[in-house]
């Protein structure tokens, strides 16, 4: 099972947080009669059954929205991360990340495939296609990438980069010596991601051949 959580801070006074729920499709064919169980969706509403459909447990969960197996990265993208980025070029701050277990998809949910594109490309694209349709509007578009490790914060755009976390009244929250990019297009956004992919750290673990250890931000 893959869980997203998006958070946005809307036009309101208040922060709106939306978390939805995505379920992966078996590994197998027969993974389902393998662990003698699986996961129902009813609505917005989430429960595990035994294979004859009689509850594990006696409740279910409630998300924003569930998405089922059979759900593309586009259909989620459009539901729960479109209006963030949106709402990021009118001036508010938005975090849309995808957290869970290792093998749960989280990576396929965020980068995608080929076919099926994640996350981080859809919204890529989608912000110059924005910023086209606004001429009368400047904008200036920086990229930084780093990530969380053993409780260290590591910058993957300079090799060997340790951060530190600030906070000041005037900055917020901040990271001190993080590097960022200016870029123009999205083919340099998605083939700077792409070469500091390397900078991060893998691992095998029993689920994962190649699992990634830390969280990238």
């Amino acid at each position: 099972m893959l869980q997203n959580r998006i958070t946005e801070k809307s036009s309101s006074k208040m922060e709106r947080i939306c978390v939805v729920v995505c379920l992966r499709p078996p590994v197998f064919e027969d993974s389902s009669s393998a662990v003698g169980s699986f996961w129902k969706v009813e609505d917005n509403r989430i429960s595990l059954h035994k294979i004859h459909d009689t509850h594990l447990f006696a409740s279910s969960h409630a998300f924003d929205h569930i998405f089922d197996e059979r759900s593309t990265n586009a259909s989620v993208y459009e539901l729960v991360a479109k209006d963030i980025i949106h709402a990021a070029l009118d001036g508010f701050n938005g975090t849309a990340f995808a957290y869970e277990q290792t093998s749960s998809d989280k990576t396929f949910t965020m980068n995608g495939s080929e076919t099926n594109k994640g996350m981080i490309p859809q919204t890529v694209r989608d912000i110059f296609a924005t910023i086209e349709t606004m001429p009368d509007r400047e904008f200036l578009i920086r990229v930084s990438y780093m990530e969380i490790y053993n409780e260290e914060i590591n910058d993957l755009l300079v090799e060997n980069q340790k951060l530190q976390i600030h906070e000041s009244l005037e900055c917020g929250v901040f990271f001190s010596l993080l590097e960022d990019e200016i870029v123009n297009n999205v083919e340099q956004v998605l083939d700077l991601i792409k070469a500091r992919e390397v900078n991060r750290h893998f691992g095998e673990t029993n689920m994962n051949i190649r699992s990634c250890r830390s969280h990238n931000i």
